[in-house]
Formats: structure tokens, C-alpha cells, sequence
């Protein structure tokens, strides 16, 4: 998000200050005051009954081509667990119910500024994918690697929903660009 330059109220050019210890933009004509506030965003760490979480290739910027996990910027009036059930429905036709809250992590993205995700752990209610234009639609063979998203959050979430994924040799299947990472058999552990 790009900053003010002039005033909304009186369309004066803001001017460099420094409020509340912190630097800001500021009218030097009527006192408004620009707060650079960050995004807020929903995380949808969406598992099945089998434990398998789902991940989406992205289709657009930031992460082209990227794995991630369903999500996307929570509109106004909405609360947070329905921006991320409402965001796993327009990725991917997933109904699901909220579990849990996972965390809520800040993220400094080149294309948005400040975010702010609130992570949440998601069981889907049934697995009839359907992605839409946010998705790839292709397949991949990317190794377990994957699990390391390009977004600094979505890694800290998922060890933190999924503590020893990788360290339990969980295995990554594909379905168009949905990503499942299945956890080992009883007897691989």
C-alpha cells in the first residue's frame, strides 16, 4: 500500500513528523495524522479427516507459482474466522469449520506494506476441490521442500500447527494445483 502524500480532509501535502516516538505523516494545515497500519489477512491451515493439509499454487503476485496456504485480506464487517473460511471457499470450494486459532504473525510484503495474519486451523468438510482464478491449474512434482513457503508467516504456521511435518516424513501428494501433505503411516514412524 502506497503512503498518503496529500491530505484526504483538506488536500494539503503532508509533511515528515515525528508523534508518539514514532515517524509519521502529518497535515500540517488541519492536524491529520497518516497511520501507516498494517493488512489484516486470514490464513486457512485446512486439514481433512485424514490429516492432510491442503495447499494452493499461486496464480498471481506476490508468489507466483509459489505453495501456499489458502488465505487473503479480510474485507470490512467481516470478522476474522469468516475472511478465512470465506477465503478457503473462493480458492478452492471448500467448506470447512474453524478449530482453532493457530497464531497471528506479522509480514512485511514488498506489494502490500505491513500485514497482519491471523492463522487459523481449519477442518474441511469434504474434498470436492474446485480452485478458481487465484490457483494454477497444473500439476508439479516439487520435492517435501515446499513446506518452506516464500511467505516468512506461513512457515512459522506451519510448524507451529504442524509441529514435526517434516521431521515426520510427511509425504506431498498433487491434485491440479492442490497440494496434500499427508501425514507418514503408522509403520513409517
Amino acid at each position: 500500500m502506497k503512503p498518503f502524500i496529500f491530505c484526504p480532509i483538506c488536500s494539503q501535502k503532508l509533511e515528515p513528523a515525528v508523534l508518539e516516538e514514532r515517524n509519521r505523516m502529518l497535515c500540517p494545515k488541519c492536524g491529520w495524522v497518516h497511520y501507516s497500519n498494517p493488512l489484516p489477512v486470514a490464513i486457512a491451515f485446512t486439514r481433512n479427516t485424514n490429516g492432510e493439509v491442503l495447499l494452493i499454487r499461486r496464480a498471481h503476485e506476490p508468489a507466483f507459482n509459489q505453495w501456499a496456504l489458502p488465505g487473503g485480506f479480510i474485507e470490512s464487517s467481516e470478522e476474522p474466522h469468516e475472511g478465512c473460511l470465506r477465503e478457503l471457499w473462493e480458492e478452492t470450494s471448500i467448506e470447512g469449520s474453524i478449530e482453532s486459532l493457530v497464531g497471528v504473525y506479522h509480514r512485511e510484503s514488498t506489494m502490500y506494506g505491513s500485514l497482519i495474519a491471523i492463522a487459523y486451523r481449519v477442518l474441511a468438510c469434504h474434498e470436492n476441490i474446485c480452485i478458481n482464478h487465484e490457483s494454477l491449474k497444473r500439476d508439479s512434482t516439487l520435492p517435501t521442500a515446499c513446506l518452506r513457503s516464500p511467505f516468512p508467516c506461513t512457515g512459522r504456521l506451519l510448524k507451529r500447527a504442524s509441529p514435526t511435518a517434516e521431521e515426520a516424513g510427511y509425504s506431498i501428494g498433487t491434485a491440479e494445483s492442490v497440494r496434500v501433505v499427508r501425514p507418514p503411516s503408522d509403520s513409517a514412524k
